[in-house]
């Protein structure tokens, strides 16, 4: 069970396996991917053409996603950026606070995100995986106005179905899933979980006994049978869609229950990831510091491979909570002074009579002494902790920052760009080459194909094969789609064709004539345009470059 270097390796029972909810999310970029799927195809013509179909297909998607960016980009200047434009009608700040979340909402869903589920956030808080920072949400750091009216407008949206509480104070999507490892003796995790069993067996049975003497004395009444309640479970849903898949988990406290040889061993933690985690949210202390009729500030961090139990340290308002380690020592030394003074007093003076208060506490003082100067310096300990955790929690945040403020936009931007054109190319190429004719057999091809990549993801099927038909590249037996629908693609060079309509019917809405301009400067101005668009849309790319 232990080799060579000491560490434990994973054996039946101490690992837990944990259902993690998929998002979709394609972590590869589109050339690893573009070049994955041309080493699949045998003939040269071939695999140029599809690379030009690819190259085209990104730019077409990039010109579609222009006047989706530019509202996104007015909003961010209002709520994000600081701004001195002034809203006297509070009703008219509160409209464009509710659009700004429901575009960015809408933007994170087009890239694949989904909204914190409250079972992955209770399973954050329960465990721990290498940081060993208890942290407590104090909500009076936070402005939750906006956030709140957020989760009540959207009660009733499916892709908000079962997101956590914590979304009214600080709003959290997460997209991707990975795999974090850590190797250590873990010593102080070790003593604090120890200790963390004893005061709870303590507290358990303290709380059993006096409910059962009180309720002997009918001074407690019976506990009432719990009412079962329907509660909306989005893990179980997509469990059934097949947008689930398990990960293990290795943790400390799994593996120590497991083998308590394991408390003097060097250990190997596991812990699934969020791959991309993004947290909205606003700050007391910004608000107070807005001017009345100014929109509050708005923040917005992106942070990458964040591990699942330790994730809520990287929300804002948190605060470390005392470990029960810490609790212990404290007691011990407390319940030390007590008897100290309770067997100096329960003494008797050499000529046998009792001693006085005054007499036992001058004969315990240099105990009480001793155990005052171990609580001081407990003290002053666990005041060095919390700054040591600070510090530590501001080093993590460093870490996994990948993007914040208005950079959350672009990278929104071309995250959500990049998703929609993967699907489409892995799509089309699948149903193309014959290797995929129903829906069913197409998601799981692509999610096959993508294993080989590396990838652990549900593909959208469905929204891809929307886009497929929309577009005419694709063509299925049914109006609705269902898993046994059938599906037959256009050959590549007529989806060229296809490709070069939609750029130019894009080009002619964008450059339409003035009513009022001289027809035969318009043709020529024309002509000169369509010849240059033709001459970027068109051309060849060299292998490699379709990203």
């Amino acid at each position: 069970r232990v080799n060579g270097g000491g560490i434990l390796q994973p054996k039946m029972g101490e690992e837990e396996v944990l259902e993690v909810r998929l998002s979709g999310f394609i972590s590869a970029s589109c050339e690893t991917v573009v070049e994955s799927l041309v080493a699949l195809l045998r003939r040269p013509e071939e695999q140029q053409a599809f690379r030009d179909f690819c190259y085209r297909v990104e730019r077409l998607y990039l010109s579609r996603c222009y006047e989706r960016s530019k509202m996104l980009h007015r909003s961010f200047e209002r709520m994000v950026l600081p701004s001195l434009e002034t809203y006297p009608d509070p009703a008219t700040l509160r409209k464009f606070e509710d659009e700004f979340l429901d575009l960015l909402h809408t933007s994170l869903l087009d890239g694949n995100y989904a909204i914190l589920s409250q079972r992955e956030y209770d399973d954050a808080t329960a465990h721990e995986f290498a940081l060993n920072i208890n942290v407590e949400l104090d909500k009076k750091q936070l402005e939750t106005s906006m956030t709140d009216r957020f989760v009540d407008r959207h009660a009733h949206d499916p892709a908000a179905a079962g997101a956590a509480d914590i979304n009214r104070a600080i709003l959290v999507y997460h997209r991707g899933v990975g795999m974090a490892k850590e190797t250590g003796f873990f010593l102080f995790p070790k003593l604090d979980l120890v200790a963390g069993w004893a005061m709870e067996s303590f507290t358990a049975r303290f709380k059993a006994y006096g409910l059962t003497v009180l309720r002997a004395l009918k001074l407690v009444a019976p506990e009432p049978e719990e009412k079962q309640t329907v509660t909306v479970d989005p893990e179980a849903a997509a469990k059934r869609k097949g947008q689930t898949s398990a990960f293990g988990r290795i943790s400390l406290e799994h593996l120590i229950e497991s083998d308590t040889k394991n408390l003097t061993r060097t250990l190997t933690l596991e812990e699934p990831t969020f791959k991309e985690l993004v947290v909205i949210h606003r700050t007391a202390e910004t608000a107070a510091n807005t001017p009345a009729g100014r929109a509050i500030p708005v923040s917005l961090k992106v942070y990458s491979d964040v591990p699942m139990a330790d994730f809520e340290i990287v929300l804002p308002g948190q605060k470390p909570v005392t470990r029960s380690f810490d609790l212990v020592k404290l007691i011990i030394a407390v319940l030390l002074g007590i008897y100290a003074v309770y067997s100096e007093l329960s003494e008797t003076s050499p000529s046998g009579e009792a001693r006085t208060l005054t007499q036992a506490l001058q004969d315990a003082m240099p105990i009480l002494i001793a155990a005052f100067t171990y609580i001081s310096k407990l003290i002053v300990q666990y005041q060095a902790q919390v700054a040591e955790y600070t510090m530590t929690m501001t080093k993590y945040l460093y870490d996994k920052t990948l993007t914040t403020g208005d950079g959350v936009r672009s990278h929104l931007g071309s995250s959500t760009h990049r998703q929609e054109v993967l699907e489409v190319i892995l799509a089309y190429f699948f149903v193309w080459q014959g290797r995929a004719r129903t829906i069913d057999m197409l998601g799981q091809t692509v999610k096959n194909h993508l294993a080989t990549l590396g990838e652990t993801t549900y593909f959208p099927v469905y929204e891809a094969v929307d886009k497929l038909r929309d577009d005419g590249f694709c063509q299925v037996d049914s109006q609705s789609l269902h898993a046994t629908s059938e599906l037959v693609c256009e050959p590549i060079d007529k989806a060229l064709g296809l490709l070069d309509r939609f750029w130019m019917a894009m080009f002619r809405s964008e450059d339409a004539p003035e009513h009022d301009a001289d027809p035969a400067t318009t043709a020529k101005s024309d002509g000169k345009k369509t010849k240059f668009l033709r001459k970027i849309f068109r051309r060849k790319t060299p292998a490699g470059a379709a990203s």
